[in-house]
């Protein structure tokens, strides 16, 4: 992952309060020294659990974040309403419907 990129994400992290800024510089170093992005080296340290970064992710796009999804509470009516190639290719699932959306 190229240095911006790292570094955007290492700012991203401590600004949404899932890496202390004291392990960063570490943390970097860490990621840059096994060629692995920030993120799994977060993980993979115990820093922080792979769903609070995802979480912070979400907050920092504005999207709405579900730690699980309830697989039972997904209307199939409402699933098929993409079709399943569509939804594997882009990576959806979507889960409810409102007037909107």
């Amino acid at each position: 992952m190229p240095q911006a990129q790292q570094e955007y994400l290492a700012d991203l992290l401590v600004r949404r309060g899932v890496v202390p800024a004291e392990r960063l510089d570490e943390l970097l170093s860490t990621a840059s020294e096994k060629g692995q992005p920030l993120t799994d080296v977060v993980v993979s340290s115990e820093v922080a659990p792979e769903s609070r970064v995802a979480q912070a992710f979400a907050e920092e796009l504005e999207l709405g974040f579900m730690d699980r999804i309830d697989v039972a509470a997904v209307l199939l009516s409402v699933a098929e309403r993409i079709p399943i190639t569509y939804a594997k290719q882009h990576r959806l699932l979507v889960l409810s419907e409102d007037e909107d959306r």
